[in-house]
């Protein structure tokens, strides 16, 4: 049987527990990882920059380099591609810029963009991916 005192602990303590076991669907950034690429892509030639961001008023825009071989023939290779935005305490702001894709050709080097109009926006992730 089980008394009052039990009952009183039971009922202070399973909210407790029970917050503990949330989670944050928002992991903050790591800063020095500002562009993610699938190894994949790193064995087929292809290589990035990070991406730079560059504040317009209340616009931002990010701009990352990304080539693919030398130009010595090859075969088209098509990657596809993600910003996430971040803002200044490194939380992932939504929603998220929509997965692209791009065809490269070899020796053909980019210049890949995103925007973002939410004035929280500080911090950019590239996301390159077969």
């Amino acid at each position: 049987m089980v008394g009052k005192a039990q009952w009183a602990t039971l009922i202070l303590v399973l909210p407790l527990v029970l917050a503990g076991c949330g989670s944050s669907a928002r992991i903050p950034i790591n800063a020095a990882q500002r562009l993610v690429m699938e190894p994949a892509l790193l064995s087929a030639g292809v290589t990035a920059v990070a991406p730079q961001l560059v504040t317009r008023g209340l616009l931002r825009q990010a701009e990352a380099q990304v080539s693919y071989g030398d130009g010595e023939g090859g075969e088209a290779l098509t990657l596809h591609y993600r910003f996430y935005w971040y803002d200044r305490q490194g939380l992932e702001l939504s929603p998220p810029a929509p997965p692209r894709s791009l065809t490269l050709r070899a020796g053909e080097r980019v210049t890949l963009t995103s925007f973002s109009r939410d004035p929280q926006a500080r911090q950019v992730r590239l996301y390159l991916y077969r």
